[in-house]
């Protein structure tokens, strides 16, 4: 540094500062012993700095290019190509939060998460050690709205089409699953709304739509169906247990007992109008069940006896319940076996 205005130094001092330019992060703007000419290097840090980003996106983003490797070392450590990383990180800035594409498209950021859940757009930038970045290319989402193209409604239409969120409530639906059967072309009737082309303001004929996330779920069952004999789909051959309770003609929990404590055979498969997982029992041993047993309930009702009264002269003879309404805080129904009352009750 003493020396380095000395002609003599000249070749010196520019090999020093060819070699740091080529092996530091030593930025267009900054000085090592001369000006720098041009940036060879970026750190995480100085990324960060110059593309306005997260130090932990900068990261994420040139490990996932394959700029660097996972490495433990500082942001400021951290190097990588300047070039490659200028098409890496400008290409990272053409995206959209899940917060401006709700705004973009006039709805809610649950619905543009579900949206990206089931892949109507490609979500970018989801790193395994850190958060998910719900990010979407700006491109991919102009072209989402140019592919859900829908005419305006005219006024015969609006008369007998309704709004996404009343369509939804009816269907028993989500608005993702709206724009996934319209990109497929299952939704005819889908229409836009004369004052405003934002998706929240869509319309739709709510029948159309039940009929078609009712085929649509019937096909994604069949699809994952296992083998011939398996029965995920919910069927004549299974009851859900709530209309076990009913069925039993007992309080509204106790169908959901008597599977959980397996004196119902439980077997998981999806309903019908809501595509969900949901518990249900085998209609054979809901069957087998009613022929073994019988409800405090009915069995007072046949003898003219309050259930109270009933279940205290069961308990002095030492015939107890199957369980005890302790098993749930919502007190399910009492059932015992028909052989041990039928020696005192006919």
């Amino acid at each position: 540094m003493r020396n380095y205005k000395r002609e003599e130094f000249a070749g010196v001092v520019k090999l020093f500062q060819g070699i740091a330019e080529r092996h530091l992060p030593i930025g267009t703007e900054e000085t090592f012993v001369l000006g720098t000419s041009r940036r060879f290097l970026h750190s995480v840090r100085s990324a960060s700095i110059e593309y306005n980003m997260m130090e932990d996106r900068v990261y994420n983003l040139v490990v996932q290019a394959g700029l660097v490797g996972p490495s433990e070392l500082t942001s400021g450590r951290i190097y990588f190509d300047a070039d490659r990383g200028h098409e890496v990180l400008t290409a990272a800035l053409e995206t959209l939060t899940t917060s401006e594409i709700a705004s973009i498209f006039g709805t809610d950021i649950d619905t543009v998460r579900s949206m990206l859940d089931a892949n109507l757009m490609p979500r970018v930038e989801a790193f395994g050690n850190s958060r998910v970045y719900s990010r979407v290319r700006k491109q991919d989402a102009a072209d989402f709205l140019e592919r859900l193209t829908a005419d305006i409604a005219d006024d015969s239409e609006i008369a007998r089409l309704d709004d996404l969120v009343n369509a939804c409530r009816i269907a028993r639906c989500k608005k993702h699953e709206i724009f996934e059967l319209a990109l497929n072309g299952k939704l005819p009737s889908l229409r836009r709304s004369p004052d405003s082309s934002l998706l929240c303001r869509y319309l739709v004929d709510p029948t159309e739509l039940r009929a078609g996330i009712e085929a649509k779920r019937r096909r994604t069952a069949n699809e994952t169906r296992q083998d011939a004999a398996s029965k995920l789909f919910a069927g004549d051959q299974f009851v859900y247990w709530r209309e076990v309770s009913r069925r039993l003609k007992a309080s509204g929990i106790t169908g959901l007992t008597l599977l959980k404590l397996g004196f119902l055979k439980g077997v998981d498969a999806a309903n019908a109008t809501t595509w969900r997982q949901q518990k249900y029992a085998t209609l054979k041993s809901l069957k087998a069940f009613e022929r073994t047993h019988i409800s405090l309930s009915t069995l007072a009702e046949q003898h003219g006896i309050s259930p109270v009264k009933l279940r205290r002269e069961l308990d002095a003879k030492g015939i107890r319940p199957i369980y005890d309404q302790s098993v749930s805080a919502s007190r399910p129904s009492l059932f015992y076996r028909r052989k041990d009352i039928r020696r005192f009750y006919r």
